[in-house]
C-alpha cells in the first residue's frame, strides 16, 4: 500500500466496533475497505486499497510488537484489560505492546483514547502524554475538561469541537444506539470520535450509528423458552469481557456458562463480577476447575459439553433470567473457533427450544 493511503486503527476485541467504523465511514460516502483480525487479511485489503481509500484496520498486540513504518493516520485504544498473558511475561509487557499504535505518529495524525480506561487514561497528562507526538482526542461517560466527546446526563452523545466553535454539539441519544451493554456505548463513542476526526459530520455519523447491525455471537439473543432468555456472547474470549456482559443485565438474574482454554489471565475480578451477579455458573473446557475456583457465593456446576452446559444451565435459571454464554477464554480446547462455540450454543438452545414446545 503507498503511504498517501489513509488509515484508521483501533485496538482491542470487538468486531463490531471495528465494523461500526467503517459502517460510518462507508454511509458518510468515503471509500473504505475493513480488514485485521475480523477475518479479512489486512495485507490483502492493503495491497487492494487505493491512496484515497480509508482503510480501517485491526491490529492486535503480537502484530504491533514488530512494527517499523505503520504508521495510521488516527489510532485508537478503546480498553485494555488483562489477556493474552500466555505469551507477555507481565501485564505491563503486554500494555506496552499496545501502545505501539501511536509509535510513528506525529503532528499530522491522530489520537483517540478512552479517559474511563486507567491504563489508557495515564497517557492524558504528565509524563504519559509526553509519549504521544500526534494531537490526542479524549472520550468520557462523563463530561471532563479532557473529554472531547462525552454524555451529557447519560442521555446525549456531546462533541465538544477541540477547536474553533466552543459550543458543544449534540451528536445523538445514547437510546439510538442499537447494542446492548455499557461497554458497547463506549464502543460507539469511539468509532463516532474517530469519525469526527477523519472530518465526518455528526448528522452523518449519527444516521449511520442508527442503521448499524451487531454480529453474531456479541450478546446476541438466541431464544425465550419458558420465560428465560439464551444469550450467545461466545467472542467474549477475556475475562475483561465476560464483566462487562454481566454488567448489561439485571444483578442475580444470570446463569453463566463460562471456560474454554486459558490465556494465562488472573481469573479475581471474574469470581467477583461472577459471585456478585450471577445465580449459578456452568463452567466447561480446560479452565472449568481455575474458573470454579474463584466464584465464591453463586452455585457452581459443570458440563463437559455445551449441549450439556445448556442443560445445566435451563436447570438452574427461572423466568425471568438470562442464560448467557461468555467464556472469558479461548474456544480451541472444544471448538474450532469462537465462532463453531456460538454455533453449537445456539444449536443446544434450538434443540432445548424444540424439546420443550414437544413436551407443552
Amino acid at each position: 500500500m503507498q503511504g498517501a493511503g489513509r488509515r484508521a486503527h483501533r485496538d482491542e476485541r470487538q468486531d463490531d466496533d471495528h465494523r461500526a467504523r467503517g459502517h460510518i465511514f462507508r454511509s458518510a460516502g468515503r471509500s473504505t475497505r475493513v480488514g485485521g483480525n475480523i477475518g479479512n487479511a489486512l495485507i490483502n485489503e492493503a495491497v487492494a486499497a487505493a491512496t484515497t481509500d480509508w482503510l480501517i484496520a485491526e491490529v492486535s498486540s503480537f502484530q504491533l510488537e514488530s512494527i517499523r513504518s505503520f504508521k495510521p493516520r488516527i489510532s485508537a485504544i478503546i480498553n485494555i484489560s488483562p489477556d493474552h498473558l500466555d505469551r507477555y511475561f507481565s501485564m505491563d509487557e503486554y500494555v506496552e505492546a499496545k501502545l505501539r499504535i501511536f509509535a510513528n505518529q506525529n503532528a499530522g495524525d491522530t489520537f483517540v483514547g478512552n479517559l474511563d480506561d486507567e491504563r489508557i487514561n495515564v497517557l492524558a497528562e504528565g509524563e504519559g502524554a509526553e509519549r504521544i507526538k500526534c494531537r490526542a482526542l479524549w472520550y468520557s461517560r462523563e463530561p471532563h475538561r479532557m473529554s472531547t466527546l462525552y454524555q451529557r446526563n447519560g442521555a446525549k452523545i456531546v462533541y465538544a469541537p477541540p477547536t474553533g466553535d466552543p459550543r458543544p454539539v449534540d451528536v445523538m441519544d445514547v437510546a439510538e444506539i442499537g447494542l446492548p451493554g455499557e461497554h458497547n456505548v463506549d464502543n460507539v463513542m469511539a468509532a463516532v470520535l474517530i469519525a469526527l476526526a477523519a472530518g465526518i459530520e455528526p448528522q452523518a455519523i449519527r444516521a449511520a450509528v442508527r442503521t448499524f447491525e451487531a454480529l453474531p455471537h456479541r450478546l446476541t439473543r438466541v431464544a425465550e423458552i419458558d420465560g428465560v432468555t439464551y444469550v450467545d456472547d461466545s467472542k467474549a474470549t477475556n475475562p475483561g469481557a465476560v464483566i462487562a456482559a454481566l454488567r448489561t443485565f439485571d444483578e442475580g438474574k444470570i446463569v453463566l456458562i463460562a471456560g474454554g482454554k486459558a490465556k494465562g489471565t488472573d481469573f479475581a475480578d471474574f469470581g467477583k463480577a461472577a459471585s456478585s451477579r450471577t445465580r449459578g455458573v456452568v463452567v466447561i473446557g480446560e479452565a472449568a476447575e481455575e474458573m470454579a475456583g474463584v466464584i465464591r457465593r453463586a452455585k457452581v456446576v459443570s458440563a463437559d459439553s455445551m449441549e450439556a452446559a445448556v442443560e445445566r444451565a435451563s436447570e438452574l435459571a427461572k423466568s425471568g433470567d438470562v442464560v448467557l454464554l461468555s467464556p472469558g477464554c479461548a474456544s480451541f480446547d472444544m471448538f474450532a473457533s469462537a465462532e463453531a462455540r456460538g454455533d453449537a450454543f445456539v444449536a443446544a438452545v434450538q434443540r432445548l427450544q424444540r424439546g420443550t414446545e414437544a413436551v407443552h
